[in-house]
């Protein structure tokens, strides 16, 4: 059993995220240890590791926006692919050089 919570739908704070459940009376809190430290947390998910009756340990998954530097080096050699029906793959590459694969007839196989 998966529930996800989307960003209305818990809060953080001091470590511990804190779904904000309406329904029932018992609010369910994790902690989630340093995870906290400047995350932009986009979405957390509820799982139970025991699908039947939910039986299981309760754990949880989060998502969230993490900034990565760009190391982006263009290197100017581009490899253009078109995959098709007839010819599985057809490449070229900056030198010119071609590829292809034809799809083989079920005769030749």
């Amino acid at each position: 059993m998966t529930l996800p919570y989307n960003q209305s739908s818990f809060k953080v704070e001091k470590n511990i995220i804190t779904f904000l459940d309406k329904i029932t009376a018992v609010l369910l809190s994790f902690d989630i240890g340093n995870l906290d430290n400047g995350l932009k947390i986009k979405q957390v998910e509820t799982v139970n590791d025991n699908h039947y009756k939910a039986r299981g340990n309760f754990l949880i998954c989060v998502a969230y926006d993490l900034a990565i530097e760009d190391s982006y080096f263009d290197n100017g050699i581009y490899q253009a692919i078109d995959l098709g029906i007839i010819k599985i793959v057809t490449a070229i590459n900056n030198d010119g050089k071609f590829f292809k694969t034809k799809l083989l007839s079920p005769d030749n196989y």
